[in-house]
């Protein structure tokens, strides 16, 4: 990232492993000032690994998805949920988080 900011910036850069991957040493040297947080993800027929951030579904497997989702009218009083409404605190150390009671 060019100029400050005060949060960690990051951003997920997808590339084809035959025909990119030899340039990402350069571009990293090009853009080190400017970076905070990256990460690279090649583009593989396969996926690089499970449940990748951009998976190739069928329209049957999105539907699927989709019916499990349950949408939230934040406008109506019938949503009254707590859990949802107001998540515990969560106090996380080492990829543990405990609720607090």
């Amino acid at each position: 990232q060019k100029y400050w900011a005060d949060n960690q910036v990051s951003c997920t850069v997808t590339f084809d492993p035959e025909t990119e991957g030899k340039e990402i040493k350069n571009a990293l040297n090009y853009f080190q000032y400017q970076l905070k947080g990256i990460s690279f993800l090649p583009k593989l027929p396969a996926g690089a690994y499970p449940q990748m951030p951009y998976e190739a579904i069928t329209e049957e497997q999105y539907e699927e998805i989709l019916s499990q989702i349950e949408f939230l009218d934040f406008g109506s009083k019938s949503d009254q949920n707590p859990e949802r409404l107001n998540p515990p605190d969560l106090y996380c150390d080492t990829g543990n988080c405990e609720i607090a009671k």
